[in-house]
C-alpha cells in the first residue's frame, strides 16, 4: 500500500469510528437520561434566564460584548422533549416548542410556557447534531444551567492552566504568549456566559492538549491528519455554526509554531501540501458529519433535512439584510467582526470603520514583508491562517453580520498568527542591527 493510499485509509477508519462513537454516545444519553428525570432543572434553568433580555448587555449600550440568552433556552427545549422511548428519531428530528409568548418572541418563555401548559412542540432543529446535549442531559440530574455555567467556567480555567504550563514548561513562550493575546483580543472570556459558544472554546484546548501529546510523542503526519479529521467530526458534533474554525485553526498555528520552535519546518511548499491535506481532512469530516446527520434524519424520520438545511444555506450566504446589498452586507460583517476585537469592543458600532483600517492595514504590512528562509517560510503559512476567518466573514456574510458577538471569536487564531509573525519581523531587524 502506498504512502497516499495508507493516508486516505487511515483518516477513512479516523471518520468512521469517530463518527460511531460520537453518534452511540448521543443515543446512549438520550436513552439512559430521562425527560422526566431532568424536567425540574429544565424548569428552573428557564426562571434563570426569565428575567434576562434574549440579547442581555451586561455592559449598558455596549451590543458587542453582549451575554446571549436565547440560544441556551433554545438546547434546553429541545432536551426536554427528546423521547427515551424513541431515542433514534428523537435524537435526530430535535423538536421544541417555538412561539411568540405574550407578543414577545423569547426563547426562555416559550420554554416555561411548553412546560407549564405540557404543550407538544411544533418545530424542529434537525440541521445540526446539537451534540452537547450527550453531556449536558446527565449533567442536569444534579445540576441547572447555573451550575453548568459555573462548572463550564472552572473547565475552560482549568484547560487553560493544562495547556499554558505544558507550554512554558516546554520552552514554548512566544506559542503561550500568542494564545493569551489571542483570548484577551478575541473577548474570549465571555465564552462561559452560554453553553453553546463554551463548546468551541472547550474543544479548542482540548484538541491542543491531544496535540501537545503527539508532539511530545513525535508523531507522524500521517496520525495528525487522522487527528485532524477526527476533528472535523467532533466540531461539527459539538457546534452549530458559531467558530467553527476555531479548534482547528488555533491547533493548526501550534503545529507550525512547535515546529519551527524545534527546527523541524520544512521548506514552504512541503509545509503547504501538508496545510492543504489538513484543511480537506477537516473539511471533509466536517462536511460529511453534516450529511450524515441529514441522511440519517431523512430516512427514520418524517423530516426532510436536506430542505431546511439547503434554505438556512442558501439564507446565511445569499440572502441580504434589510436596507443592505451584498457588497455593503459583506463589509459590514467584516467591521463588525473586526470592530468586536479589543479594544474595538469597547468603542460603537459606528466606529468599526476604525478597526477594519487598522487590522487590513497591519495585514498589508505582514504580507509586504519579504525575507527569505524559514523565518519568511514560517511567515508565510501563519499569514494564509490569518486569513482563513476573514474569508469564512465573506462567504456567510448574512450569519456574519447578524451573529458578530458570537462569529468574532473565530479570530483568535488570527491575533495569534499576527502577533507570532510580528515577532518574527522583530527578530529579523534586531538581527540586522
Amino acid at each position: 500500500m502506498g504512502k497516499r493510499s495508507k493516508e486516505l485509509f487511515i483518516c477513512g477508519l479516523t471518520f468512521v469510528i469517530t463518527f460511531l462513537f460520537c453518534a452511540i454516545v448521543l443515543l446512549i444519553s438520550v436513552s439512559a437520561v430521562k425527560s422526566e428525570n431532568i424536567k425540574e432543572n429544565i424548569y428552573q434553568s428557564g426562571k434563570y434566564w426569565e428575567p434576562f433580555k434574549p440579547v442581555y448587555q451586561w455592559l449598558p449600550g455596549n451590543y458587542k460584548l453582549s451575554i446571549d440568552y436565547f440560544s441556551d433556552p433554545i438546547l434546553f427545549n429541545i432536551m426536554y422533549y427528546e423521547d427515551s422511548s424513541h431515542p433514534l428519531s428523537s435524537m435526530l428530528k430535535d423538536e421544541y416548542y417555538d412561539a411568540v409568548v405574550d407578543g414577545e418572541y423569547k426563547s426562555s418563555a416559550m420554554l416555561l410556557d411548553a412546560i407549564e401548559n405540557d404543550l407538544a412542540p411544533n418545530a424542529e432543529y434537525s440541521r445540526y447534531w446539537h451534540g452537547s446535549t450527550a453531556f449536558l442531559r446527565p449533567l442536569l440530574l444534579l445540576l441547572t444551567c447555573k451550575g453548568i455555567y459555573i462548572l463550564n467556567g472552572f473547565m475552560l480555567l482549568l484547560m487553560l492552566a493544562l495547556v499554558f504550563t505544558y507550554l512554558i514548561k516546554n520552552d514554548y513562550k512566544d506559542l503561550a504568549f500568542s494564545l493569551g493575546i489571542g483570548l484577551v483580543f478575541s473577548n474570549s472570556f465571555m465564552a462561559f456566559t452560554c453553553i453553546e459558544f463554551t463548546t468551541m472554546h472547550m474543544l479548542c484546548l482540548l484538541a491542543l492538549l491531544v496535540e501537545l501529546w503527539l508532539i511530545s510523542k513525535n508523531a507522524s503526519e500521517s496520525a495528525f491528519l487522522a487527528f485532524f479529521v477526527s476533528l472535523g467530526v467532533v466540531t461539527n458534533f459539538l457546534d452549530f455554526l458559531t467558530t467553527e474554525t476555531l479548534p482547528y485553526l488555533t491547533c493548526l498555528v501550534a503545529y507550525y509554531a512547535i515546529k519551527y520552535k524545534k527546527e523541524t519546518l520544512k521548506d514552504f511548499s512541503k509545509e503547504m501540501v501538508f496545510m492543504i491535506k489538513s484543511f480537506f481532512g477537516f473539511g471533509l469530516s466536517y462536511g460529511l458529519m453534516w450529511a450524515m446527520k441529514w441522511i440519517l434524519t431523512t430516512a427514520v424520520t418524517d423530516v426532510n433535512a436536506f430542505t431546511q438545511a439547503a434554505s438556512h444555506s442558501a439564507k446565511w450566504t445569499l440572502e441580504v439584510g434589510e436596507s443592505l446589498n451584498l457588497p455593503r452586507q459583506i463589509i459590514m460583517a467584516l467591521g463588525r467582526n473586526l470592530g468586536s476585537l479589543f479594544p474595538f469592543s469597547f468603542m460603537p458600532l459606528s466606529l468599526n470603520w476604525l478597526s477594519v483600517v487598522l487590522v487590513l492595514g497591519l495585514l498589508c504590512f505582514i504580507f509586504l514583508y519579504r525575507k527569505s528562509g524559514k523565518n519568511f517560510d514560517f511567515g508565510r503559512l501563519l499569514l494564509i491562517i490569518c486569513f482563513v476567518p476573514i474569508i469564512r466573514f465573506i462567504v456567510l456574510s448574512n450569519h456574519s453580520y447578524l451573529h458578530f458577538t458570537m462569529t468574532h471569536r473565530a479570530l483568535l487564531p488570527s491575533v495569534m498568527a499576527m502577533f507570532l509573525i510580528l515577532k518574527l519581523q522583530l527578530i529579523s531587524k534586531s538581527r540586522k542591527k
